[in-house]
Protein backbone atom coordinates (compact mmCIF):
# COMPACT_ATOMS: atom_id res chain seq x y z
CA UNK A 1 0.00 0.00 0.00
CA UNK A 2 1.38 3.76 -1.03
CA UNK A 3 -0.17 6.23 1.85
CA UNK A 4 -1.03 9.35 0.55
CA UNK A 5 0.65 11.99 2.77
CA UNK A 6 -0.94 15.43 0.71
CA UNK A 7 -4.43 15.65 -1.37
CA UNK A 8 -4.77 19.23 -3.38
CA UNK A 9 -7.28 20.32 -5.40
CA UNK A 10 -6.16 22.23 -7.86
CA UNK A 11 -8.48 23.89 -9.83
CA UNK A 12 -11.85 22.63 -11.07
CA UNK A 13 -11.20 18.77 -11.88
CA UNK A 14 -7.42 18.69 -11.57
CA UNK A 15 -6.01 17.35 -8.43
CA UNK A 16 -2.34 16.56 -7.07
CA UNK A 17 -1.45 14.37 -4.87
CA UNK A 18 1.78 13.52 -3.13
CA UNK A 19 2.55 9.35 -2.29
CA UNK A 20 4.60 7.75 -0.26
CA UNK A 21 6.83 5.94 -2.72
CA UNK A 22 10.99 5.91 -2.00
CA UNK A 23 11.87 3.53 -4.13
CA UNK A 24 9.99 5.60 -6.53
CA UNK A 25 11.43 9.20 -5.89
CA UNK A 26 14.74 7.60 -5.91
CA UNK A 27 14.75 6.51 -9.42
CA UNK A 28 12.56 8.87 -10.57
CA UNK A 29 13.73 11.41 -14.26
CA UNK A 30 11.92 14.03 -16.13
CA UNK A 31 9.42 12.79 -18.73
CA UNK A 32 9.11 9.16 -16.47
CA UNK A 33 5.59 7.78 -15.01
CA UNK A 34 3.80 5.62 -13.03
CA UNK A 35 0.77 3.01 -13.30
CA UNK A 36 -1.24 3.10 -10.32
CA UNK A 37 -3.98 0.56 -9.07
CA UNK A 38 -6.13 2.19 -6.53
CA UNK A 39 -7.82 -0.65 -5.18
CA UNK A 40 -7.34 -4.66 -5.69
CA UNK A 41 -10.46 -4.71 -8.49
CA UNK A 42 -9.32 -1.63 -9.67
CA UNK A 43 -7.87 -0.59 -13.22
CA UNK A 44 -4.23 0.03 -14.04
CA UNK A 45 -3.97 3.85 -14.84
CA UNK A 46 -1.00 5.52 -16.10
CA UNK A 47 0.13 9.22 -14.18
CA UNK A 48 2.96 11.32 -14.98
CA UNK A 49 5.22 12.33 -12.44
CA UNK A 50 5.06 15.83 -11.67
CA UNK A 51 7.63 16.18 -9.12
CA UNK A 52 9.57 13.33 -6.44
CA UNK A 53 11.85 13.83 -3.10
CA UNK A 54 14.39 11.92 -3.12
CA UNK A 55 15.30 12.38 0.50
CA UNK A 56 11.69 12.70 1.50
CA UNK A 57 10.61 9.53 -0.65
CA UNK A 58 8.08 10.84 -2.14
CA UNK A 59 6.79 11.78 -5.62
CA UNK A 60 3.58 14.28 -6.53
CA UNK A 61 1.09 13.41 -9.37
CA UNK A 62 -0.96 16.08 -10.92
CA UNK A 63 -4.52 14.33 -12.42
CA UNK A 64 -7.34 15.54 -13.98
CA UNK A 65 -11.37 13.62 -13.28
CA UNK A 66 -11.37 11.93 -17.30
CA UNK A 67 -12.64 8.69 -16.33
CA UNK A 68 -14.13 6.24 -13.27
CA UNK A 69 -10.69 5.45 -12.09
CA UNK A 70 -9.79 8.98 -11.78
CA UNK A 71 -13.00 10.55 -10.65
CA UNK A 72 -12.47 7.95 -7.55
CA UNK A 73 -8.91 8.67 -7.16
CA UNK A 74 -10.07 12.90 -6.31
CA UNK A 75 -12.38 11.62 -3.52
CA UNK A 76 -8.87 10.17 -1.87
CA UNK A 77 -7.86 11.98 0.78
CA UNK A 78 -4.70 12.55 2.96
CA UNK A 79 -3.95 9.43 4.74
CA UNK A 80 -5.65 7.51 2.71
CA UNK A 81 -3.50 4.67 0.51
CA UNK A 82 -3.33 3.50 -3.12
CA UNK A 83 -3.61 -0.45 -3.74
CA UNK A 84 -0.67 -0.21 -5.40
CA UNK A 85 1.99 2.50 -7.61
CA UNK A 86 4.59 0.86 -10.16
CA UNK A 87 7.13 2.99 -11.55
CA UNK A 88 9.55 4.82 -12.73
CA UNK A 89 8.46 4.18 -16.08
CA UNK A 90 9.02 5.32 -19.79
CA UNK A 91 11.68 6.68 -21.35
CA UNK A 92 12.87 9.45 -19.61
CA UNK A 93 12.73 13.04 -21.35
CA UNK A 94 16.62 13.94 -23.29
CA UNK A 95 18.22 17.04 -21.42
CA UNK A 96 20.61 18.79 -23.13
CA UNK A 97 22.14 22.29 -23.79
CA UNK A 98 19.90 23.09 -27.12
CA UNK A 99 19.72 27.13 -26.46
CA UNK A 100 15.93 28.65 -26.51
CA UNK A 101 13.76 25.58 -25.39
CA UNK A 102 9.52 26.18 -24.94
CA UNK A 103 7.52 24.17 -23.20
CA UNK A 104 4.21 23.94 -23.16
CA UNK A 105 1.25 22.71 -21.47
CA UNK A 106 -2.16 22.70 -20.81
CA UNK A 107 -4.98 21.15 -18.04
CA UNK A 108 -3.28 18.21 -16.49
CA UNK A 109 0.15 18.77 -18.97
CA UNK A 110 1.12 21.73 -16.38
CA UNK A 111 1.77 19.51 -13.92
CA UNK A 112 3.70 17.27 -16.23
CA UNK A 113 5.89 19.87 -17.65
CA UNK A 114 7.50 20.97 -14.32
CA UNK A 115 10.34 18.09 -14.04
CA UNK A 116 11.63 18.49 -17.97
CA UNK A 117 11.44 22.70 -17.24
CA UNK A 118 13.05 22.84 -14.25
CA UNK A 119 15.82 20.12 -15.83
CA UNK A 120 16.32 22.02 -19.24
CA UNK A 121 16.87 25.09 -17.25
CA UNK A 122 19.64 23.58 -15.13
CA UNK A 123 21.21 22.28 -17.94
CA UNK A 124 21.76 25.72 -19.41
CA UNK A 125 19.14 26.23 -21.62
CA UNK A 126 16.60 29.60 -21.88
CA UNK A 127 13.31 27.94 -21.37
CA UNK A 128 9.88 29.49 -21.94
CA UNK A 129 6.72 27.91 -20.48
CA UNK A 130 3.28 28.57 -22.11
CA UNK A 131 0.37 27.19 -19.98
CA UNK A 132 -2.77 27.37 -21.75
CA UNK A 133 -6.55 27.16 -20.27
CA UNK A 134 -10.01 27.71 -21.19
CA UNK A 135 -10.33 30.85 -18.60
CA UNK A 136 -7.80 32.24 -16.24
CA UNK A 137 -9.27 30.70 -13.30
CA UNK A 138 -8.18 27.23 -14.65
CA UNK A 139 -4.36 27.85 -14.33
CA UNK A 140 -2.10 26.57 -11.72
CA UNK A 141 1.80 26.46 -10.76
CA UNK A 142 2.33 29.81 -12.57
CA UNK A 143 3.99 30.86 -9.41
CA UNK A 144 5.93 27.74 -9.56
CA UNK A 145 7.10 27.51 -12.63
CA UNK A 146 8.57 31.55 -12.93
CA UNK A 147 11.14 29.87 -10.48
CA UNK A 148 12.75 27.73 -12.88
CA UNK A 149 11.62 29.71 -16.50
CA UNK A 150 13.28 32.49 -17.72
CA UNK A 151 9.95 33.22 -18.90
CA UNK A 152 6.51 32.41 -18.38
CA UNK A 153 3.46 32.96 -20.76
CA UNK A 154 -0.11 32.79 -19.78
CA UNK A 155 -2.37 31.60 -22.60
CA UNK A 156 -6.30 31.27 -22.38
CA UNK A 157 -9.11 31.17 -24.58
CA UNK A 158 -11.37 33.31 -23.35
CA UNK A 159 -9.62 36.85 -22.89
CA UNK A 160 -10.17 36.56 -19.15
CA UNK A 161 -5.85 37.32 -19.22
CA UNK A 162 -4.87 39.88 -21.73
CA UNK A 163 -5.44 39.05 -25.39
CA UNK A 164 -6.74 35.92 -26.25
CA UNK A 165 -4.55 33.55 -27.66
CA UNK A 166 -3.68 29.43 -27.80
CA UNK A 167 -0.54 27.90 -27.69
CA UNK A 168 0.10 28.13 -31.46
CA UNK A 169 -0.59 31.22 -31.25
CA UNK A 170 2.08 32.06 -28.63
CA UNK A 171 4.99 30.07 -30.59
CA UNK A 172 3.88 32.22 -33.49
CA UNK A 173 4.03 35.42 -31.84
CA UNK A 174 7.76 34.62 -30.31
CA UNK A 175 8.98 33.96 -34.23
CA UNK A 176 7.47 36.65 -36.03
CA UNK A 177 9.12 39.13 -32.52
CA UNK A 178 12.66 38.20 -33.61
CA UNK A 179 12.85 35.07 -31.50
CA UNK A 180 14.53 31.94 -31.93
CA UNK A 181 13.33 28.37 -30.61
CA UNK A 182 15.75 25.35 -30.68
CA UNK A 183 12.87 23.12 -29.19
CA UNK A 184 9.48 22.94 -28.69
CA UNK A 185 8.59 20.20 -25.84
CA UNK A 186 4.38 19.98 -25.30
CA UNK A 187 2.31 18.19 -22.59
CA UNK A 188 -1.59 17.93 -22.71
CA UNK A 189 -4.78 16.36 -24.57
CA UNK A 190 -3.44 15.29 -27.93
CA UNK A 191 -5.61 18.09 -29.90
CA UNK A 192 -3.11 20.76 -28.57
CA UNK A 193 -0.48 18.59 -28.95
CA UNK A 194 -1.54 18.16 -32.78
CA UNK A 195 -2.12 21.88 -33.41
CA UNK A 196 1.05 22.88 -32.12
CA UNK A 197 3.37 20.46 -34.21
CA UNK A 198 1.34 21.51 -37.25
CA UNK A 199 2.34 25.07 -36.33
CA UNK A 200 6.13 24.47 -35.70
CA UNK A 201 6.40 21.68 -38.48
CA UNK A 202 6.61 24.35 -41.19
CA UNK A 203 9.13 26.32 -38.91
CA UNK A 204 11.39 23.32 -39.08
CA UNK A 205 11.69 23.60 -35.02
CA UNK A 206 11.95 20.39 -33.68
CA UNK A 207 9.12 19.33 -31.41
CA UNK A 208 8.70 16.58 -28.66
Amino acid sequence: MYKIREKQKLVPNIHLIEVEAPAVAKKAQPGQFVIVTIDEKGERIPLTIADWDWEGGSITIVFMEVGTSTQRLATFKAGDSLYSLVGPLGIPTHIDTFGTVVCVGGCYGIGAMMPIVRAMKEAGNRVISVIEARSRYLLYWEEELKRVSDQVIISVGDGSHAAERWIPDQITKIIDSGGTIDLVVAFGCTYMMKLTSETTKPLGIKTI
